[in-house]
């Protein structure tokens, strides 16, 4: 089951829900909204085929800001994972597949997206 939407509740622009897996956009500067949400998509896609590899799963949040620079480049993100026994689940299977998502380089300078976003069992 695929389910996004826009103007979603809890002040995120755009969620993505998936199964295991919802990713919430919570803040962008300097890229488009369809680039955002197609970023969110694949995220949320991405997350999916990960969560559903893992032996045991348990719950879990996070909330990434990622720096993008004019080149295209991601840069250090900035992460909270909640509980901190997440924080492997959340680095392979949220975090690794944002950082690796194609940015186009801009002259709007740096620019950032930051996602919220929340896993577990169904």
């Amino acid at each position: 089951m695929v389910h996004a939407e826009a103007g979603a509740p809890q002040e995120y622009s755009y969620v993505a829900r998936r199964p295991l897996v919802a990713v919430g956009l919570a803040k962008v500067d300097g890229l488009s909204e369809e680039d955002a949400h197609a970023i969110v998509d694949h995220l949320a896609d991405s997350a999916t085929a990960c969560l559903r590899e893992r032996k045991a799963l348990s719950a879990g949040a996070a909330r990434i800001t990622l720096p993008i620079d004019a080149g295209g480049i991601a840069g250090a993100p900035d992460v909270v994972f909640a509980p901190q026994e997440a924080s492997a689940v959340g680095l392979v299977c949220i975090l690794a597949p944002l950082r690796m998502s194609a940015f186009s380089p801009s002259d709007a300078g740096v620019r950032s997206i930051t996602i919220e976003s929340a896993w577990g069992t169904q």
